[in-house]
């Protein structure tokens, strides 16, 4: 099986982008783009160079197999819930079975009512959620 190839940095930041700008306001999007510039010029090649050299030493693995097993195997929650990154869901409800799924379902349904009312907004100061 083919391994996933690393991209370059300028396809990950064309990418990120791209996927940014619908997402966020003007501003949002001006703020962002001119940190990934800084970003590019300060920090990125030398974790681009890291991440290659990752790579060339998992020949003929992926350069992400190290990173899926930690996040996949060695959970012992529940996938779904517990690896999702794009979202963060404080849990009110019992932990169990039917309610876990109704829960997690109305909290889908209130986001995406949330979104189509453009009242959504990125929490920036929750230590638990994850802005790279």
């Amino acid at each position: 099986m083919k391994t996933l190839p690393l991209p370059s940095l300028d396809d990950t930041f064309a990418t990120y982008l791209q996927w940014l700008r619908p997402l966020v306001d003007d501003k949002t999007y001006a703020h962002s783009a001119k940190a990934l510039e800084d970003f590019r010029h300060l920090e990125a090649p030398k974790l681009q160079r890291l991440l290659e050299q990752r790579a060339d030493l998992a020949a003929p693995d992926s350069w992400l197999i190290d990173y899926w097993r930690g996040m996949r195997l060695a959970n012992r929650g529940s996938l779904p819930l517990t690896g999702n990154q794009a979202m963060k869901i404080d849990w009110k409800a019992p932990q169990s079975g039917l309610k876990r799924v109704a829960h997690f379902t109305h909290a889908l349904a209130r986001v995406h009512h949330a979104y189509q009312n453009g009242e959504l907004r990125a929490i920036l100061d929750d230590p638990d959620t994850c802005h790279s």
